[in-house]
């Protein structure tokens, strides 16, 4: 539309184009539709894509971080009773000696 414009010499500058109400020829008006489904059905599937994703990602984190501090906590229970043994074998150690 901007180049009849200037190849006329309107005078006026397009910026924009909007079509309303645009309605395929009925030989095409079926593919049309399919191919709108479609794209329905794509972002549909993004969307819950993306929620399965919300949902699954944050709760696996928290599963992963529980299983570390449970870890931790069993390390530290067991290091400490290894201590713990180790000071009770001295002190019968030093009493038979």
């Amino acid at each position: 539309m901007q180049e009849f414009a200037k190849l006329y010499q309107l005078g006026i500058r397009v910026d924009q184009v909007q079509l309303k109400n645009v309605n395929p020829p009925k030989q095409v008006q079926a593919s049309f539709n399919e191919v709108n489904r479609a794209q329905q059905d794509r972002e549909n599937a993004i969307n819950i894509a993306n929620g399965n994703y919300n949902e699954a990602v944050p709760k696996a984190k928290g599963q992963a971080d529980q299983t570390i501090r449970g870890a931790e906590g069993y390390q530290f229970k067991r290091v400490n009773e290894a201590e713990g043994d180790v000071a009770s074998f001295n002190a019968m150690l030093e009493r038979v000696h």
